[in-house]
């Protein structure tokens, strides 16, 4: 049977699915593929952007950078706010889309954004402007739905009955979102998988890494994609 997702704009619902088997497969799926892309040498400044109420990714961070987490949802980001401040991690939470940023010039060292491009009305644009933010040699980790992968075909099948975001976006392949980045002054390093099992619930969690162990990388659902800004050194 098919997992509902939540009401992204609600955080208690985004919380407790996070905190479901499925949820907690899916988090831990990602965070394998970008915790080494997070740590490693220290950052002063990261920028979440499309953080939702939980930073979902925020213990991948280095603890001594400062995390600035963006939400177009102000309940959002007063929720990210109050985790910020139960993980005793310095930064601040503000309500801004991610395509407008209430940010100067390259202030970031390295910039997140997960599963928040494919409910944008432009992409394209919101990868330009964490390009405008990130500083000279700044990493971005940037994560988004398969467009070929099963949970895109749920999101078919389900999306004439829901209007709730999740099934309105636009989900993206790799090719599409690595020659979006390039475009819009990003090189792209690295590009990985990650969510190797479909959006159904299971009995047992550790089914869920059972399936990742041997459904094949073209059949999973996330793209996660590791670029420097354009012109600058690779360390």
């Amino acid at each position: 049977m098919t997992k509902e997702l939540p009401r992204w704009s609600k955080s208690q619902a985004y919380a407790r699915w996070f905190e479901s088997p499925l949820g907690a497969a899916y988090r831990s799926s990602i965070d394998e593929v970008i915790r080494p892309w997070l740590g490693g040498a220290p950052r002063k400044l990261a920028l979440d952007a499309g953080c939702g109420p939980i930073l979902t990714f925020v213990e991948a961070f280095d603890p001594r950078t400062r995390v600035f987490a963006v939400d177009c949802s102000l309940e959002m980001a007063q929720s990210a706010r109050a985790r910020l401040e139960s993980t005793s991690r310095s930064g601040a939470a503000l309500c801004a889309s991610i395509d407008k940023l209430p940010f100067p010039d390259g202030c970031f060292d390295l910039v997140l954004t997960v599963n928040c491009l494919e409910f944008v009305k432009d992409y394209r644009s919101a990868l330009a402007e964490l390009r405008r933010v990130a500083a000279p040699g700044a990493s971005a980790v940037v994560g988004v739905l398969d467009r070929g992968g099963p949970w895109e075909w749920t999101r078919r099948l389900l999306r004439p009955f829901s209007r709730r975001p999740y099934y309105q976006g636009r989900f993206l392949v790799a090719a599409e979102l690595a020659d979006g980045l390039r475009r819009a002054g990003w090189d792209v390093l690295d590009i990985r998988r990650a969510v190797r099992f479909p959006p159904v619930s299971l009995p047992r969690p550790a089914w869920y890494r059972r399936l990742e162990r041997w459904v094949p990388a073209r059949f999973a659902g996330v793209i996660l994609v590791r670029a420097i800004r354009a012109g600058s050194s690779r360390s």
